[in-house]
């Protein structure tokens, strides 16, 4: 039940029953006031009938953000008022003559208090009906993929999903987890053995398999569109030319995309001047400006260059050529063994998460890597799945 044509709108003589049910709203005392709570009762009822995502309610409908929603939502719940509301719509529906829409509104709500219940049971705490997707810093690889599975993976398991940062130097580990009653699940690769016992109460899973598949994305060599080096090989002797030096960029040291460049040095004899940019944005920068001849970087950064035309690839850190760029060589083309290197990206769940639990989000999220924009997405940047098994 979608389109603005069956909204379950709450008339007066609904609204007269359940007003008298809700705690008073806390006023703040800066900042928009808040969305008023019959507004937002049409939301919560419009996402449940629906049966969508709380991010999919149309901010159009003048409801509130489905986050308001939600929130609000959550609020009635802890005050123990919720379920006396859904029994007063439910019951006011079905004397209106809306039985279908009370028996759609009942069996959905039904659906997620089950999902919620079995990770309540697994976790020993209240799951406020949310997932955090946990990433290491904000602006990287696995923001990007994080940002890319939120809706599919939100959509499928009926539930919110917000992405927040963790920032390593923090003294409890995590930042953004504001509400221990949420199901943490944490995006990355190695650095995720550094997360457990970060999540207050709820240490992560490093030793067993992620969930689903695992991302692996691979690094590229790319030089300016217009740029005179047609292959590697002209690179390469590029760098050993008296005169101008080849000036070629990487990210930080330590990044797995200076490591791989480091790896190359030795393998290739190759010794380009190097230029070590803060990110992938510096990095396209001093391709397009001219202060770098060459870069070594992630394809979450070279792969939307590609697209537009902006620069040209070299050859890509993998044994076989990928298939959305058949026309680029592999570097094991070139006779460097072990040379091959690539980004994985996993997901990773608490440790004593109910195995139901596990089984069904990992069944999603393999789901959502085959979403319209996730596929678009690896192709862009040439990534495979992988089913990972970790040591």
């Amino acid at each position: 039940m979608t389109g603005e044509e069956a909204l379950p709108v709450v008339d007066d003589l609904l609204w007269a029953e359940v007003q008298k049910l809700l705690p008073d709203q806390v006023l703040r005392s800066a900042g928009r006031p808040p969305t008023a709570d019959r507004l937002v009762l049409n939301g919560i009822l419009w996402v449940l009938t629906a049966d969508v995502a709380w991010n999919s309610l149309p901010v159009r409908l003048g409801y509130g953000s489905g986050s308001a929603c939600w929130q609000r939502l959550r609020a009635w719940r802890a005050a123990g008022v919720w379920p006396q509301i859904l029994d007063v719509i439910l019951a006011r529906w079905r004397a209106g003559g809306r039985n279908e829409l009370a028996a759609v509104l009942e069996r959905n709500w039904r659906n997620r208090e089950a999902l919620n219940n079995l990770v309540a049971t697994s976790r020993n705490m209240r799951f406020g009906g949310s997932i955090q997707l946990v990433i290491g810093f904000t602006g990287g690889l696995s923001e990007s993929v994080a940002r890319m599975l939120s809706d599919p993976i939100g959509d499928l398991l009926r539930t919110r999903v917000d992405v927040v940062a963790m920032s390593e130097r923090s003294a409890g580990g995590v930042q953004g987890l504001s509400d221990p009653g949420t199901l943490p699940l944490v995006l990355g690769g190695a650095w995720s053995s550094r997360t457990a016992g970060a999540l207050a109460g709820s240490p992560v899973n490093v030793a067993g398999n992620p969930l689903g598949p695992t991302l692996a994305i691979p690094l590229a060599i790319v030089v300016p569109a217009r740029s005179a080096y047609a292959g590697w090989h002209a690179l390469r002797e590029a760098s050993r030319q008296p005169g101008r030096p080849l000036v070629c960029s990487t990210p930080p040291v330590g990044t797995k995309a200076h490591n791989w460049f480091e790896r190359l040095q030795d393998a290739a004899r190759w010794y380009p001047q190097l230029n070590v940019c803060p990110g992938g944005g510096a990095q396209t920068q001093a391709l397009l400006t001219g202060a770098s001849d060459a870069a070594v970087m992630s394809m979450v950064t070279a792969g939307p260059l590609l697209k537009q035309g902006l620069v040209k690839a070299i050859a890509f850190s993998t044994t076989s050529r990928l298939p959305a760029f058949p026309d680029v060589p592999s570097i094991a083309e070139f006779g460097y063994p072990g040379l091959e290197e690539q980004t994985w990206l996993g997901l990773f769940h608490p440790d004593n998460l109910e195995a139901r639990v596990i089984e069904r989000i990992a069944r999603e999220t393999a789901t959502a890597f085959h979403a319209p924009a996730a596929r678009d997405f690896m192709a862009e940047v040439g990534a495979t799945l992988r089913i990972a098994r970790l040591a």
